[in-house]
């Protein structure tokens, strides 16, 4: 299906880490490989890879009023901190457009992208919301 992008809806094998749950989960990416995701006052930033410049993260398929709290869990990051992430090689981050109701790499850290089994390409739910991503 090509390389993953930031913004793209994936669906994924959900991560060893995670013992109970759905087996496919789908989430956005919103960082890749050697890049930094910060979140801070419940927005989220990215410093790309080989770069000093953080950036907020453009979200225009969020609800308007959505927040991004941070993270529970920082393992499988590289340099963590309390507020940040570095993605580790072959890895993305991931984070469902549901925030408050999502368990994403906020809680179970970067996806190995071998876990990715495809790109989500069409919308069933709600039924007046059916089309295609």
């Amino acid at each position: 299906f090509g390389d993953v992008s930031r913004g793209d809806l994936i669906v994924f094998e959900r991560p060893p880490s995670q013992k109970r749950g759905q087996d496919d989960l789908v989430k956005r990416v919103v960082a890749l490989s050697g890049e930094r995701v910060s979140i801070r006052d419940d927005t989220v930033f990215i410093t790309q890879a080989g770069s000093d410049v953080e950036q907020r993260l453009d979200e225009p398929y969020l609800v308007d009023g959505t927040t991004t709290h941070s993270f529970v869990n920082t393992a499988g990051c590289d340099e963590p901190t309390l507020t940040s992430c570095t993605v580790p090689a072959g890895h993305v981050f991931v984070l469902g457009d549901n925030r408050d109701g999502s368990k994403d790499s906020r809680t179970f850290g970067p996806i190995d992208e071998d876990l990715i089994i495809g790109r989500a390409f069409l919308r069933i739910w709600p039924l007046k919301a059916i089309s295609f991503l």
